[in-house]
């Protein structure tokens, strides 16, 4: 199923509108946004635990407060970081559907990803590619959202994609946010 460009809905121009339930599940529902909290919470709670340890005035609770501040900050370094990235990560995705310019790319494969079962379900990949200024970029979009499945590979679609960083690209519509 082929689509012609007169038949796709073109993006509105930027500002675009994404709704408030977008923006908080791209940090709740992503798993290295959790992995990080429950990393940083970790870590929070062992070096809260361990400093006051540190100042006692037994050799054996001042030992067990450094190891307990060492595993604390062990955890609580990389979740920071992970967390850091993530945020860094969706705030670029919420700029590109927000801000992004638009171009027409095309499907390159669309299919159903089986490696990955959410409730017994597969999600939706799509591979396109597109040709900014400067050459042609390849994306990838995957979603649990069954109104992808209507794209098919050799059909036409827009992008929205960041100017400067054309590797920052996403599909338009954004079905998690239809």
């Amino acid at each position: 199923m082929s689509q012609h460009p007169s038949d796709l809905s073109r993006p509105p121009n930027p500002p675009r509108e994404v709704s408030r339930r977008y923006v908080i599940s791209q940090f709740t529902t992503n798993v290295w946004f959790i992995v990080g909290m429950v990393f940083a919470f970790i870590g929070c709670t062992f070096t809260g635990v361990g400093i006051p340890f540190l100042f006692t005035t037994s050799n054996e609770l001042g030992i067990g407060g450094i190891i307990f501040s060492l595993v604390g900050l062990g955890f609580l370094i990389p979740g920071v970081i992970i967390l850091f990235r993530r945020i860094r990560q969706a705030r670029r995705l919420l700029f590109v559907i927000r801000e992004g310019r638009d171009r027409l790319g095309d499907v390159v494969s669309a299919g159903y990803n089986t490696s990955v079962t959410i409730n017994n379900r597969h999600p939706y990949r799509i591979k396109y590619t597109f040709r900014p200024l400067g050459g042609e970029v390849e994306g990838t979009y995957q979603t649990m959202d069954h109104r992808a499945g209507e794209v098919a590979a050799g059909s036409q679609v827009y992008i929205l994609y960041d100017p400067d960083e054309p590797e920052y690209n996403t599909l338009y519509p954004h079905w998690e946010e239809l």
